[in-house]
C-alpha cells in the first residue's frame, strides 16, 4: 500500500510527523505491519493488506488535527539534529598555526584524513598539501595534523554542546504552562552555534 500526503490550496504540506503518525497507526491498527517514509510518500508492507481503510482513516486524521505540543517538540528536535548534523559535517572547523587561521573541511572524509595524519606523528611523508576551503594551500605535517585534530575535536564538541542547549531550552518550552505548539514550533535553533567557514 501506498499513501502520498498531497499539498494543500497554498502549495504548503500538512503537518506531518511520522514517529507520532507511526504510534497512531499501532494504537489503531495493530503493529503487524511496518511504515516507510520517502518525503511525502508513505509505503506499507504487504501484511497492510486490508487495512487500507483504517490505515487511511488514521493518517487523514493525523494530516487534518491541530498540531499538538509534542508532535511540534518531536518536530523541532529532529530539525535540531539535522541542523546540527549538517554544520558537523559541512560547515568546516578552524585551523589555527603560527597564528594563521584556516578554514578545513569537516566531511566524513576529511575527518577520516585528518585522524590518520595524526597517528602518523612524525612519519608524515613530505610532499603532501591540504587544499583548505578557500582554496589555500598548505603543507601536511605534524603540526598541521595535531591542530587539525585537535580543533576537530574542540568543533564537534561546541556543536554537540549548542545542540543540547537548544534542546533543552525547547523541551522547557513545551513543558511551561500555557504551552502551544505554536509557541514550541516558534522557536528559532538556527542561532547560538559555533561560526562555521560562511560565517568567518
Amino acid at each position: 500500500m501506498q499513501y502520498i500526503i498531497q499539498p494543500n490550496a497554498d502549495g504548503s504540506y500538512p503537518d506531518f510527523s511520522p514517529a507520532a503518525l507511526a504510534d497512531e497507526l499501532v494504537a489503531a491498527c495493530g503493529s503487524s505491519f511496518s511504515m516507510s517514509t520517502f518525503g511525502y510518500t508513505l509505503e506499507f508492507d504487504q501484511t497492510a493488506s486490508g487495512n487500507e481503510d483504517a490505515i487511511t482513516t488514521v493518517i487523514t486524521a493525523h494530516l487534518t488535527a491541530p498540531a499538538s505540543v509534542a508532535r511540534a517538540l518531536a518536530f523541532q528536535l529532529a530539525g535540531v539534529e539535522a541542523y546540527s548534523r549538517a554544520l558537523d559535517l559541512n560547515g568546516g572547523y578552524p585551523v589555527v598555526l603560527s597564528e594563521t587561521t584556516y578554514w578545513i573541511q569537516s566531511d566524513e572524509v576529511n575527518k577520516t584524513r585528518v585522524i590518520v595524519f595524526s597517528g602518523m606523528g612524525a612519519n608524515i611523508p613530505s610532499g603532501i598539501d591540504w587544499t583548505c576551503m578557500d582554496e589555500t594551500v598548505i603543507p601536511v605535517n605534524q603540526a598541521f595534523a595535531t591542530a587539525a585534530f585537535t580543533a576537530g575535536i574542540e568543533q564537534s564538541a561546541a556543536i554537540s554542546k549548542a545542540a543540547n542547549v537548544h534542546k533543552a531550552n525547547m523541551q522547557a518550552l513545551a513543558a511551561a504552562d500555557g504551552a502551544t505548539a505554536v509557541s514550541v514550533l516558534g522557536y528559532d535553533y538556527t542561532t547560538g552555534w559555533p561560526p562555521t567557514y560562511k560565517d568567518h
